[in-house]
């Protein structure tokens, strides 16, 4: 469970667009009424900023931060892993950890699941195929064409004694 934090709303969660353009790109505007205004004293109205946008200047928004919680129902437990694996993932799914870590476990208790690691992975990627769906259409495929050979085999058998007493041997 994910949660965002109570935004203050004097901040506009925006950076001023002209300090920005001047080298300074982390001065926040404030609110006051219907104005933004920065500590350098730039003011904007919303309808500008608005213009903006819309002719593709940029406007940086200042993200907030989500404070991410476990589910309810969830219990911690201690995992061994290599040194800075995890700082790797806490990089890598910020804002999402708990979820994805989860979602990982539930994956690894799955009977149904198949992991494919290592060289079996490299030559897969060199096969083109790089998502499980993928494999899915190969197998799919591959089948097709299995079906599609014992169709022509079953013909091939068929014409072999007609080619046979015409001195033809098929071959196969």
């Amino acid at each position: 469970m994910n949660i965002v934090p109570t935004l203050d709303e004097r901040r506009a969660y925006i950076y001023c667009p002209t300090c920005a353009s001047v080298g300074n790109p982390e001065v926040e505007l404030t609110r006051d009424t219907y104005q933004f205004r920065c500590m350098f004293g730039h003011s904007w109205d919303y309808g500008t900023l608005q213009k903006m946008i819309e002719n593709g200047q940029v406007v940086h928004m200042i993200k907030s931060q989500v404070i991410e919680r476990p589910s309810d129902h969830a219990k911690p437990y201690q995992v061994y892993m290599a040194p800075g694996t995890w700082e790797k993932i806490n990089l890598r799914y910020s804002g999402r950890l708990h979820v994805t870590l989860g979602t990982a476990m539930d994956a690894l208790a799955d009977e149904s699941i198949i992991f494919i690691d290592g060289p079996d992975v490299k030559e897969l990627k060199l096969l083109g195929i790089k998502s499980g769906k993928d494999i899915l259409s190969a197998l799919k495929a591959a089948r097709e064409l299995e079906q599609q050979i014992q169709v022509l085999q079953k013909q091939v058998d068929m014409l072999a004694p007609i080619l046979r007493a015409a001195g033809l041997q098929p071959t196969g």
